[in-house]
């Protein structure tokens, strides 16, 4: 493939074709169980030279004079939603300052690496202000190159400027509209990378896997974090970033990753298996408990809940959504990581199905050149068949409706969260009968595209014979585009249509607030999409509370940039507005004395909040002392979220291991803020618990 030309020229640094590929793993070991002595992640760099700080960040402020500006306030939030080509070289100039800032030049030669990301930055520049750009219809030249590219997108969670690689084939050049295969490649785990050195290693190496034709985008997922909570978002909002830019074919996505790339690349395969044609991990890890009782000889303490959150990410009770997405796995004979890969094979077949597993006895954690020879011959044949857009039948298995559902049924409300929940769904072979079995399922949609049915099937007038869990509920009839969709609730034993769509959390007859897909918690659900946080400008009158949740309102700030790589919104409650709440999920750190926003908000919760008492059901506490978390469906604004005092819940202990980066607290908690602070909680939990499916304690 050729270089950029507007790319500084580099000496390639390759992945061997005559050596295994061997990525990223560090850390993980007896000395990361030590909660007393967590060390720091991302680690700290080298000290750099005054001198060098100083000419680095005249540099990045000259470019960024030249950019111009975003107003989060105006209609331009929603410029994520439309390509910029501003956005690759404010990527540029963020990597840096974030570099700088963090301290996280760990090589003297990634001070050279700056520079030159810099100086394609001011190339970017100077097209971008030439006098063709002001013509209708410019498309900046690193758009209409083959080869690795490096770009930025903005985020909508955070308006932060996230970047990504993208391989564009040569063929590109010569037929730009023709639809090509897309494959996500996810990287593995490396403590030590910026986002200096992710765009360096961008521009100068290739992904594992080069399939002719073919565009693969490499997302950071912001840092290190198995591309899980925010780097899960990441990789979607990525490749919607380069579906603005290039033609890429819906029906011919990937999802593929090695180590912690294969880790995510499980995630999410069970979890949106009808986004891609194929997955292939390899090694990695699959669920919490095993991984870490075995390959981290972590002595393993979880609460109720936090065991019962582990199914958040746990894949092998859900391995049966991959039964209509080929996935073809990979392990290293002897590699220690090999039993992700052996476990949800095994899941598999208890399941029902195969998953096709290549191993390479001699390897470690790599992956063999005569292993890639044998996986790529079996997704190129993967990628001629495409995605399976309509399968006749579809299993879909969940615990939260934060996953609901894939292809063409979709769960909308659950008799209980964190219970396992499943539907079987299988037309017959001539689409005339539709039988559906349940399990902990209140409500559910069926959303066939349209198309589905040809036209033959149309023009007979032909009716579905619908049967739910053995009750025959009647008959459906097809659009005449062929679409089918429709609801269907459960009261007692009897399913019966439903009389809305579970599109709004208030049904239209009852007004009953309930748990549904992007309302049910737990606490991290909220920076899973906007949010804004809300600072108080008022005193609780208690030094110890106020002390309390002001630094825990910094740790959020600080640590979002840290782990998740973003720049929180925050707003004095005097500032907030009626957009922001429209807008955003608002996480309120104080108490209702010092912080407005919380004051209009505690009448209209399930809480009692009071200068002596904090009350919950029937459970009452002292509020000299303690401060509850709490994520609950905003009564300003119900389709957002509103949180009490509480970032996302994983904390400094929970960084040195990915597999332990799953939600600690569940819808809410109560903390004792007159205790200690540590690297695993906020401080001492009282008590804590899962609203139920109406949102009720």
């Amino acid at each position: 493939m050729s270089r950029p030309a507007h790319l500084f020229s580099l000496s390639f640094v390759a992945f061997a074709v005559s050596n295994p590929v061997c990525l990223p793993s560090l850390a993980d070991g007896p000395i990361d169980n030590q909660d007393a002595q967590v060390r720091r992640i991302p680690p700290a760099g080298i000290e750099l030279p005054v001198e060098v700080r100083a000419d680095l960040l005249r540099s990045v402020n000259e470019i960024e004079e030249q950019i111009p500006k975003f107003d989060a306030d105006s209609a331009t939030r929603q410029a994520s939603k439309v390509f910029d080509a501003w956005n690759d070289v404010r990527v540029i100039t963020r990597a840096v300052r974030l570099t700088i800032e963090g301290e996280q030049f760990n090589k003297e030669p990634e001070i050279d690496q700056a520079r030159k990301l810099l100086q394609s930055a001011r190339n970017r520049v100077l097209e971008l202000t030439s006098p063709a750009a002001q013509i209708a219809g410019f498309v900046p030249s690193w758009l209409k190159e083959s080869g690795r590219m490096i770009a930025g997108y903005r985020s909508r969670l955070d308006d932060s400027i996230q970047p990504f690689g993208i391989i564009v084939p040569e063929n590109v050049v010569a037929d730009p509209k023709k639809l090509r295969r897309l494959d996500i490649w996810l990287h593995g785990r490396d403590e030590n990378v910026s986002e200096v050195s992710f765009l360096y290693r961008r521009s100068t190496q290739d992904s594992p896997y080069l399939p002719d034709d073919t565009f693969v985008l490499q997302p950071w997922g912001r840092y290190s974090n198995a591309f899980r909570f925010a780097g899960e978002v990441d990789v979607f909002e990525a490749l919607a970033e380069v579906q603005r830019r290039y033609a890429i074919d819906p029906d011919r996505i990937s999802i593929r990753g090695f180590s912690m790339g294969g880790a995510g690349c499980w995630n999410l395969a069970v979890h949106h298996p009808d986004r891609f044609f194929a997955a292939n991990p390899g090694a990695g890890f699959c669920e919490t408990e095993r991984f870490l009782t075995g390959f981290q000889s972590e002595t393993l303490t979880p609460t109720p809940a936090q065991r019962r959150l582990w199914n958040l990410y746990d894949c092998p009770p859900v391995v049966r959504n991959l039964i209509n997405l080929p996935t073809i796995a990979y392990s290293g004979g002897i590699d220690r990581q090999k039993e992700a890969a052996d476990i949800m094979t095994e899941a598999a077949t208890k399941a029902g199905f195969h998953i096709p597993y290549v191993i390479h006895q001699e390897s470690a954690h790599a992956i063999h050149p005569d292993a890639k020879i044998e996986i790529e011959k079996s997704m190129s044949q993967l990628a001629i068949a495409g995605r399976v857009a309509f399968p006749k039948s579809v299993s879909w298995s969940t615990f939260t409706l934060q996953q609901p559902g894939a292809y063409w049924v979709n769960m909308s409300a659950l008799n209980e969260h964190w219970t396992k929940a499943a539907i079987e769904a299988s037309f017959s072979d001539d689409l005339r009968t539709l039988d559906i079995k349940t399990d902990n399922v209140r409500s559910f949609e069926v959303n066939v595209a349209a198309g589905a049915f040809d036209k033959t099937f149309l023009a007979d007038m032909k009716t579905i014979q619908l049967i739910i869990d053995g009750q025959n509920t009647g008959e459906l009839a097809p659009s005449q585009d062929g679409s089918l969709k429709t609801a269907f609730d459960r009261n007692d034993a009897t399913w019966s249509l439903s009389t809305t769509l579970a599109a709004d959390p208030l049904t239209v007859q009852t007004k009953t607030l309930y748990k549904r897909s992007g309302l049910q918690g737990p606490i991290d659900d909220a920076f899973l999409d906007r949010f804004l946080i809300v600072r108080p400008t008022g005193s609780s009158d208690n030094v110890a509370i106020d002390a309390w949740v002001e630094r825990e309102l910094e740790h959020a700030i600080d640590h979002w940039r840290l782990q998740f790589r973003g720049d929180a919104r925050v707003k004095l409650d005097v500032e907030v507005t009626q957009a922001d709440l429209d807008d955003s999920n608002v996480i309120c750190f104080g108490t209702p004395n010092s912080n407005r926003l919380i004051a209009k908000l505690i009448d209209k919760l399930p809480l009692r909040w009071s200068k002596a008492e904090v009350g919950f059901g029937k459970q009452q506490f002292d509020a000299s002392k303690v401060v509850p978390l709490l994520i609950y469906p905003n009564p300003l604004a119900p389709h957002r979220y509103v949180v009490f005092n509480s970032g996302f819940t994983y904390r400094e202990y929970d960084y040195l291991n990915n597999a332990r980066q799953t939600p600690k607290l569940p819808d809410w908690a109560m903390i004792d803020a007159t205790t200690p602070t540590t690297t695993r909680a906020a401080g001492q939990v009282i008590s804590e618990g899962f609203f139920d499916e109406k949102w009720l304690p």
